[in-house]
């Protein structure tokens, strides 16, 4: 028999920038009891390719995370998992924190699951790393045809109001913006991933404004190149 999944916050539609935790709510229904067996869990984490779970108790409040070695060390996995001291109770994010919340959280614990709960702790549903990798997709706008150019800067003295001008004033936009500077340094590389592939005349604008352009790449959008590399990525990820 199918368990209750938990859920009890209604999923809303939001705009992308304001992408939130409980848009990203898996398929997956189940939140494990302590009375289920390591068995049952195992079969669930088999079944939708991960390898935690959340444990909630009969009152729909978060206890942590299960994950598949904590089961397999089990002296009898056949047995309940129980209240085990083994469960991460802090790996958990709050429904309405942005997505860049998940997705930090889920690098850093090294998780491939996140239970989402409200402020009292109760259990919502759950983020997978799939989710949020598409999250990522989304937000970087990588399902569009676009350039890059990669600047470098100095890191106190720069304007992404200057360089937005710079961008716009040859009808084209800034898709995303990424900064890369290692701390002792006074120089920053500035990648900006913008709407069109022939980049040369904001190359050169950009040259007019003494930016040094470090580089700069086209993608071939007939070859859907960016989709095939994230795609491997994603594949990577899950083995």
């Amino acid at each position: 028999m199918q368990k209750s999944s938990g859920f009890s916050a209604t999923q809303k539609s939001v705009s992308l920038f304001a992408m939130i935790c409980a848009d990203l709510f898996s398929n997956i229904p189940e939140g494990l009891r302590t009375t289920d067996s390591g068995l049952y869990a195992l079969g669930i984490m088999d079944e939708h390719k991960v390898y935690h779970l959340p444990v909630i108790d009969n009152y729909g409040k978060y206890l942590g995370l299960i994950s598949e070695d904590d089961i397999l060390d089990m002296d009898r996995p056949e047995d309940a998992i129980a209240d085990d001291s083994c469960y991460v109770n802090d790996s958990s994010v709050l429904a309405g924190l942005h997505v860049y919340h998940a997705i930090q959280m889920m690098h850093e614990r090294k998780i491939s699951v996140l239970p989402v709960v409200d402020d009292r702790n109760n259990y919502l549903g759950l983020i997978t790393r799939d989710a949020a990798m598409a999250a990522i997709y989304k937000l970087l706008y990588l399902d569009h045809p676009a350039g890059l150019v990669i600047l470098e800067v100095n890191k106190n003295e720069y304007s992404m109001l200057e360089l937005a001008k710079i961008v716009e004033s040859d009808n084209a936009r800034i898709l995303s913006c990424y900064v890369f500077s290692e701390i002792d340094s006074a120089r920053a590389e500035i990648t900006l991933r913008i709407n069109r592939e022939d980049l040369s005349s904001i190359m050169a604008a950009f040259e007019r404004f003494n930016y040094t352009v470090l580089a700069s790449y086209a993608e071939d959008r007939s070859k859907n190149d960016t989709k095939d590399r994230f795609d491997l990525f994603m594949k990577y990820l899950n083995m």
